[in-house]
């Protein structure tokens, strides 16, 4: 699948697809998912509630929003795929956070909802045809090319991942 050009995908999502690197983009999907089940383990239930500092997400809230987001963009890209014409909204990603009760849910939990996603991601993106992965269409305001869907998937949870290293493990840990 080839790596989407600007004009393809909403200008926020360019510098997602910028921390991509060369290769099998679908293969990375699942690496990332792995080091980022490691990473997320590290904090242990007990941490996992915590931030790095107030007003910020919780590591869980952060791991649900990886979840939601995958959700919503596979959604786009799949609506995309099968033609539709309409154009796909947007979400306010701060009051998905909110309302998602991240905090009450098991650790485990959260990490096997990903995990769940991410293999109806997998399966989606490995069965479109070239041709579906070319189509175009219109989300949150914004030109979308199927195929820029993993590339962006793969640089938000690159982005995601650095920040819990960066600021929630020295914060909550104790060190990265």
């Amino acid at each position: 699948m080839r790596r989407p050009r600007e004009g393809e995908v909403h200008p926020v999502h360019l510098s997602y697809v910028a921390q991509v690197p060369e290769g099998d983009v679908l293969a990375m999907l699942e690496r990332n998912l792995a080091e980022t089940r490691r990473l997320a383990e590290r904090f242990g239930e007990e941490r996992a509630g915590g931030s790095y500092a107030p007003g910020k997400w919780s590591v869980k809230q952060v791991l649900s929003h990886l979840a939601d987001t995958e959700r919503i963009l596979t959604y786009r890209a799949l609506c995309i795929a099968r033609g539709e014409r309409a154009s796909l909204p947007g979400f306010e990603e701060n009051e998905y956070a909110a309302a998602s009760d991240a905090d009450r849910r098991p650790l485990t939990e959260i990490l096997d909802e990903l995990a769940s996603v991410r293999r109806a991601t997998s399966t989606l993106f490995a069965g479109l045809s070239p041709t579906a992965t070319e189509r175009r269409g219109t989300a949150n305001g914004a030109p979308l090319v199927v195929c820029a869907t993993p590339y962006v998937l793969v640089g938000h949870e690159l982005h995601h991942a650095e920040v819990l290293r960066a600021r929630y493990l020295p914060a909550l840990v104790g060190g990265a």
